[in-house]
């Protein structure tokens, strides 16, 4: 007898197509779907009640196919559920399926990759080479622009392809119509376009006057080039926009102020237990909120801002990366707009106040933070970061 190697290997049986699912499986699935999606429906989000739904899942998760992947992931998110290892089961499975799902599938899997906030660079690039090799088969001009939008959100960077989604897309942008425009957001106008891709698409929505006039267009339209006029203003140095670009810029910005009145978002749950302690263990003179322009900004003790970080909306989930959080893009730009508006601030995670159950060790908690600055742990992490 010779090595292992050298003996006949059956390849035929190697590759034969997988067993169906059993029936009864597939109507576990089925069911499943239906109840966390009517839970969904029903408005019951409870924390506990999902816990168990995650546990479901990944019994389940195994043998579905993308479709009803899709569907729960759609959902968890949806549902705001908050454990990192659900989403990381997903995407894991996920990964099994990029090579043989669609394009119009591809792109829905980065959408929902994107809200979940799941960033793991192993499965972007998987996805990435996929894409690349289709983008001139099957791609369509809103499925150029998911692609940009998914890792402006998921701050990754993969060169090849964003360079030829632009290439393909410049000549398109003299063309978009305004649902095209609106599609693009202010964070993949700031962090992923070139500087031509930029003026191209800013020159294209002068054109078409987006967000004008303020009382014709939809809240949530306005609101989103309201930011994109604050970002290019405060967070972008640019070499030169075109003459039209800055007047409709001005027009806007001026017209926006004037008739677009904005009224501070309310405080949560944390952020009103924070100001009781301030103002009533610890006589701070502080405002609840202030609205500065599009933002709003909460707990404000002069020009210094206490920020409460929420685990779930302002972090990545972050797989490969031992446990350590990474704000995300949209966070980090809220942040630097604030910092360019002279603002100071001091931030600190939710899940440490929520933690502490007595008033003295928050009142411990916000006097190490306002007097003695940045407070650093394995629980927690804080910046305390000055304009400039």
């Amino acid at each position: 007898p010779g090595h292992p190697s050298d003996q006949f290997s059956d390849t035929a049986a190697a590759r034969a197509p997988p067993q169906p699912i059993p029936a009864a499986t597939q109507k576990h699935e089925a069911e499943f779907l239906e109840t966390i999606e009517r839970a969904l429906r029903d408005g019951q989000l409870q924390a506990a009640l999902w816990d168990q739904y995650a546990k479901r899942a990944e019994e389940l998760l195994i043998t579905m196919p993308l479709d009803r992947i899709l569907r729960v992931l759609k959902a968890f998110v949806l549902a705001r559920y908050r454990g990192a290892g659900l989403f990381t089961h997903i995407g894991g499975e996920l990964a099994k399926e990029v090579k043989s799902a669609s394009s119009t599938r591809l792109c829905q899997i980065v959408h929902w990759l994107a809200r979940a906030g799941l960033r793991d660079p192993s499965l972007m690039v998987l996805i990435g080479n996929e894409t690349l090799l289709r983008l001139s088969d099957d791609f369509v001009v809103d499925m150029h622009i998911e692609v940009l939008n998914v890792h402006a959100k998921l701050d990754v960077r993969n060169p090849r392809l964003i360079s030829t989604v632009l290439r393909d897309m410049m000549p398109l942008f003299p063309e978009f119509g305004k649902d095209q425009c609106c599609a693009v957001a202010p964070l993949t106008v700031m962090n992923v376009l070139s500087e031509q891709a930029r003026v191209a698409y800013l020159s294209r929505c002068a054109d078409l006057n987006m967000g004008l006039p303020v009382r014709m267009t939809k809240p949530g339209v306005l609101r989103q080039f309201r930011l994109l006029e604050d970002c290019l203003r405060l967070d972008y140095h640019p070499t030169s926009l075109p003459s039209k670009v800055q007047v409709w810029l001005q027009n806007l910005r001026s017209e926006a102020d004037a008739q677009d009145p904005l009224e501070p978002t309310p405080l949560s749950p944390v952020e009103d237990d924070v100001l009781r302690v301030l103002r009533e263990e610890m006589d701070v003179a502080v405002s609840p909120a202030v609205q500065d322009g599009i933002l709003t900004v909460h707990l404000v003790m002069g020009k210094t801002i206490l920020e409460i970080l929420d685990s779930h909306s302002d972090y990545y989930l972050t797989p490969a990366m031992g446990g350590q959080k990474l704000l995300r893009a949209d966070t980090k730009l809220r942040q630097r707009l604030l910092w360019r508006r002279g603002w100071r601030l001091l931030s600190f995670s939710e899940d440490e106040w929520t933690r502490l159950k007595d008033d003295l060790y928050k009142k411990d908690l916000l006097e190490e933070v306002l007097v003695g600055g940045p407070r650093r742990s394995n629980a927690m992490t804080l910046t305390n970061v000055a304009p400039g």
